[in-house]
């Protein structure tokens, strides 16, 4: 099975995100894979916001799709390594706001991301888009995702709509404050006293037991909140 990650190749000059499974030898597990990386492909084509698929392959021995790369670079990318200028992070949270509205999406199929990082948020100067669907179509699994952003539940291989939210959660704490969340943040007023409106949204947010998180709209609304 191989699977690309990166920009690769071109469709009518346009940089895309390629995902193919060649299928070496049949068994259940490349079967799943490859039911799994058609689901992946249906959810771009549904869900708003999320790349459209450019093209697909479906044959007997592989599934190749690709996706069109919406413009921009990740977050850290364009506007350096956290914690971010204040200037700047206005712009940020409202981009953010937008890729939660995506989320929203995602989440009305039952499904959901579950891998957020800076690096799948791809911003422009005036607009954000979220690049993939992470781990939508496939199982949850004990210890998916990034560390630094990763969901209490997905130590037991558990996962959902919560999860998302607190992934998001904490790539903003970490924007703002320049420190990964961990068990036990600390107060976003106690590192950053002017972002101190963030704190109560954050801490709802983050909170280990995804059946006490906050919704995703409460987050996106505390995060677009006048202020700061």
């Amino acid at each position: 099975m191989l699977r690309a990650e990166a920009r690769q190749g071109s469709v009518r000059g346009r940089d895309v995100r390629l995902a193919r499974l060649e299928v070496a030898r049949r068994g259940d597990c490349p079967e799943r894979r490859r039911a799994e990386l058609k689901v992946e492909a249906r959810l771009h084509d549904v869900v708003a916001g999320l790349p459209r698929v450019v093209f697909r392959y479906d044959e007997a021995g592989s599934y190749t799709f690709a996706t069109g790369m919406p413009p921009g670079v990740a977050i850290t990318e364009l506007h350096g390594r956290p914690p971010l200028a204040g200037r700047v992070l206005h712009d940020v949270l409202r981009g953010i706001a937008l890729v939660g509205r995506t989320l929203e999406g995602l989440h009305e199929t039952g499904r959901a991301h579950r891998a957020l990082r800076p690096e799948v948020l791809l911003a422009s100067r005036d607009r954000m888009w979220l690049r993939d669907a992470g781990l939508a179509a496939t199982p949850p699994e004990a210890g998916e995702g990034t560390d630094a952003y990763r969901a209490p539940e997905q130590q037991r291989a558990a996962g959902g709509a919560a999860t998302d939210v607190y992934q998001l959660a904490a790539i903003v704490y970490h924007l703002v404050t320049g420190e990964a969340p961990g068990p036990d943040p600390l107060p976003v007023a106690r590192l950053r006293p002017e972002w101190d409106r963030l704190d109560e949204p954050l801490a709802a947010a983050l909170h280990p037991d995804p059946r006490r998180r906050a919704a995703l709209g409460e987050l996106i609304r505390g995060l677009t909140r006048p202020g700061g």
